[in-house]
């Protein structure tokens, strides 16, 4: 009996092993290097489903095959052909092709799932279709379609005229991008062999600058020397990265603070709008940021109650204003240990803040991103939302949070933004101060949008370049003697008969003071 009993048990353990082996087998090796094309991770596609998923264009293999987009993949072939008529078509199709055929591997690494479901020539011609519908749309929208030889615009033709702002959102979605060197080397082919990367970066600044007014302005600066874009994405967020010196002044915060951590440590409360700064020794760009959301939904909090944040370095205020507590109880086994005197940061909202005596001001500048605060002045250059602007930040945050080697200016930017505001009231004043302007329905609708966005979004403090601005603003909310001065400037100096009043009562207090002196000297010094 026994030894049945064993055999049985051997027989399901060697089932068990062959199953493991098996599964072994089928899982598919990781592509070496690094990706630069994402699928948009689950915890943040299901929050925002739309703002992620293209309406009307698909670019790259990830929605290539979606049914909903495959009308326009007749356009493309047309434009295609138009290209190639304009440029002597037969030799110039065995010239492209060729020239694409030798990327095609490196293209494929550059998206961090395995293209399927495309052969080696389809995923050529998948790519010359892309390209050429993306430089063609560059160009036209730029120099116009009759300069590129249309005898009318085809857009009007293809009934997509009325589309152009979903299909500038699709170009900006991170699953629908198509590698920079595939569009540099279609356009050298056809239009300009010794054009290098800035000719297509102006022509994609030039694109979105309805979007982004200004960032047309940003070309000369929108890279580092010698820095080639990875995609369309790419090239919109370096072009609004913030300017050197606020970058710079943030990396000193940052060394000092540093310098009180010592160790890595790591403490994050996934609350849709808890503000976490994990303090870390090394930059690593998001990919350990990504394995410290807890999924469970009862961790997570509520929107209307968030908790405050806790970490190892900061005291972090929450969205109400509150400061954290350090009472043990309240913390738990979450509670990281703090070193003693550690600086801190404090975010407050616009009324907050003005309560305070602090200043907003339109900052003339083309990158939104670019804040300063300097002689009780926060200066805030311009923002335009629109429809489009969740799902646009969105894919930039998520590219920030998927790409190693990018730095997080987009994620810091909206965090610092949604601290600031906390009511339609807030938005209002940013409003008269020009600080936003927005086409939405109401200033609730922006305080809204901004309180979402950074929901599942994990950054460090080493990529927070806004650091340098917080601390100086906590360390202005935290002199007492600014809320006195503001609010004796706001209630007394704002109406002319509280102004008259004050005066006539400081008055009378100085009459009554010299009189009750002129007494005592009197009765200690009577006259003779």
């Amino acid at each position: 009996m026994n030894q049945q009993v064993d055999m049985v048990t051997g027989l399901m353990m060697q089932l068990l092993i062959e199953a493991f082996k098996k599964h072994l087998e089928d899982i598919k090796p990781c592509q070496g290097g690094h990706s630069e094309i994402f699928e948009v991770p689950s915890r943040l596609r299901d929050l925002e489903p739309a703002a992620f998923k293209p309406r009307i264009v698909s670019i790259g293999p990830y929605h290539h095959k979606h049914e909903h987009l495959k009308e326009i993949e007749t356009h493309k072939w047309q434009l295609l052909k138009h290209v190639l008529e304009q440029r002597l078509s037969r030799p110039m199709v065995d010239n492209l092709w060729s020239s694409m055929l030798p990327l095609v591997n490196d293209a494929k690494k550059c998206y961090d799932k395995p293209v399927e479901g495309l052969t080696k020539s389809q995923f050529v011609e998948m790519m010359l279709l892309d390209a050429c519908f993306i430089l063609e749309l560059l160009r036209g929208s730029a120099n116009g379609w009759e300069s590129c030889g249309y005898a009318s615009d085809p857009l009007v033709v293809f009934n997509l005229r009325g589309f152009i702002p979903f299909i500038q959102q699709d170009l900006l979605m991170l699953e629908n991008q198509l590698p920079f060197p595939v569009l540099h080397k279609f356009f050298t082919i056809v239009w300009d062999e010794s054009a290098n990367h800035e000719s297509i970066v102006e022509l994609v600044l030039k694109f979105f600058d309805p979007l982004f007014p200004g960032i047309s302005k940003n070309l000369s600066k929108h890279s580092k020397p010698n820095e080639t874009p990875l995609h369309i994405l790419d090239i919109v967020r370096m072009s609004l990265e913030p300017s050197q010196k606020a970058v710079e002044q943030s990396s000193e915060t940052n060394n000092r603070i540093r310098s009180c951590c010592p160790g890595p440590s790591l403490c994050h409360f996934p609350c849709p709008n808890s503000f976490s700064f994990p303090c870390w020794q090394n930059t690593n760009h998001g990919h350990d940021a990504a394995r410290t959301v807890q999924d469970e939904e009862g961790e997570r909090g509520s929107f209307q109650s968030p908790p405050t944040t806790t970490i190892n370095c900061f005291l972090v205020q929450d969205r109400t204003g509150r400061t954290v507590q350090d009472e043990e109880g309240e913390r738990g086994s979450l509670q990281s240990p703090r070193t003693p005197k550690s600086p801190e940061i404090a975010m407050h909202s616009v009324t907050r803040l003005r309560g305070t005596g602090i200043i907003f001001e339109t900052k003339d500048s083309t990158k939104f991103t670019d804040i300063e605060f300097k002689e009780g002045k926060l200066l805030i250059p311009p923002l335009l939302i629109h429809d489009l602007t969740k799902s646009i930040f969105l894919n930039l945050m998520a590219f920030e949070q998927c790409y190693p080697l990018c730095d997080s200016y987009i994620t810091s930017y909206i965090s610092f933004m949604d601290e600031l505001i906390n009511s339609p009231k807030d938005v209002e004043h940013l409003y008269e101060k020009r600080i936003i302007v927005h086409q939405l329905g109401s200033e609730e609708d922006v305080a809204t949008l901004f309180n979402n966005l950074r929901k599942e979004i994990v950054f460090d403090t080493s990529d927070y370049y806004l650091l340098d601005v917080s601390q100086k603003l906590n360390k202005h909310y935290q002199q007492k003697w600014r809320t006195w001065k503001a609010i004796f400037r706001h209630e007394y100096l704002k109406d002319p008969w509280k102004i008259i009043s004050l005066v006539a009562a400081s008055f009378l207090i100085l009459l009554t003071m010299a009189q009750t002196a002129y007494t005592i000297i009197s009765y200690h010094f009577p006259k003779p």
